[in-house]
């Protein structure tokens, strides 16, 4: 080999470990990732206000606002109405546990196109811990991930594992939405009074009994059950607050009681439904600080229905006769077994 040769195989040499380095520096470099930042500095322990802002069409809904009241949660927005911690302590975790990367958009003019725009928004959220405030806009993103923004800044931040619905905005998703519970079963006297008049039904041992039932009408069970069903069972939609006022119509409204026992206990569970808006109507528990709105579905028995829709015409008697033996033939008429298929009296044993 001359010494050309040998340069040159040299510089050959020198080029293919120079590639082999550089594919092994490559090849194990860590790409460098961006590290997740939680969006607010603030601990869970130190949030005692929550203000949430959904949104009804294209115009924000009334704010639900969340409060410390000697340590416990509940409605400010509604008279204190107690919330239920559990879902106030999920809902605190999820906000303290936001994580941020790189911001996705930080033009102001993609704001709205990603739901987190001061006035086009999915949930805003306003939380104040200590003497700290702090607003973030947050909007539905992909299948598993939401944008969220706080308020004051352009950028816009995807959150993995974030859903709009985990941010309740009404009060329904933070509360014991059971205003009236009592066990169907339990009940054994029941007293409607509305603008029809007054209704009482009293169950006995043979079942629901009611006085004044004309003689040629007999009670429906079946329509006492069904309302009873609705009446015992009356899921809240709103909890308005302690105040009443006049336009609820609970004075003079519709009244209800339910009387029972229960474990070995009677009970009583009173309460006064008032003025309809739209598909809801107001109501107000006796033993209740608090007026709320129920679906109108829920007590429509007890506003709607007089004593004559519990009546019905009594059960017909079963008077068909057995259909006649074929075996034996005893007095059936020949006519008959002709039209059966042409069957004889004398196939049957008849005379």
């Amino acid at each position: 080999m001359n010494r050309h040769n040998r340069i040159l195989l040299i510089v050959l040499l020198g080029q293919i470990a120079l590639i082999g380095l550089t594919w092994f520096v490559l090849g194990t470099r860590k790409t460098e990732v961006t590290p997740e930042v939680p969006l607010l500095p603030v601990a869970a322990k130190d949030i005692s206000r929550i203000a949430i802002t959904g949104m009804s069409g294209n115009e924000p809904a009334p704010t639900l606002v969340l409060h410390k009241v000697d340590d416990n949660w509940a409605l400010e927005s509604a008279g204190d109405f107690p919330c239920l911690a559990d879902k106030v302590d999920a809902l605190i975790d999820l906000l303290v546990s936001l994580k941020v990367q790189a911001p996705i958009a930080s033009n102001p003019a993609n704001h709205g196109t990603l739901n987190v725009a001061d006035a086009a928004f999915d949930r805003k959220v306003a939380l104040t811990a200590g003497a700290q405030e702090f607003t973030l806009f947050v909007g539905r993103g992909g299948r598993a991930t939401g944008h969220v923004r706080m308020a004051g800044q352009n950028e816009v931040y995807a959150v993995k594992d974030l859903q709009v619905w985990s941010i309740p905005s009404a009060a329904s998703g933070l509360v014991d939405t059971q205003y009236v519970q009592v066990t169907p079963g339990d009940v054994t006297r029941i007293d409607v009074a509305n603008a029809h008049g007054e209704m009482t039904f009293q169950r006995g041992e043979a079942g629901w009994e009611m006085a004044d039932v004309p003689p040629e009408k007999e009670l429906d069970t079946q329509a006492v059950d069904d309302m009873l069903n609705r009446l015992a069972r009356v899921a809240l939609t709103v909890p308005e607050g302690r105040e009443i006022k006049p336009a609820y119509g609970l004075d003079g409204g519709v009244r209800v009681t339910l009387a029972g026992a229960a474990d070995d206990k009677e009970f009583q569970m009173a309460y006064t439904v008032g003025a309809k808006v739209e598909h809801t109507h107001y109501l107000k528990r006796d033993d209740s600080d608090f007026v709320v709105s129920v679906s109108s579905y829920s007590v429509s028995p007890a506003v709607e229905k007089k004593a004559a829709d519990f009546w019905r015409d009594p059960a017909a008697a079963d008077t068909e006769e057995a259909p006649p033996a074929l075996h034996g033939g005893g007095g059936l008429d020949p006519a008959i077994l002709e039209q059966l298929g042409g069957i004889s009296p004398e196939m049957l044993g008849m005379p």
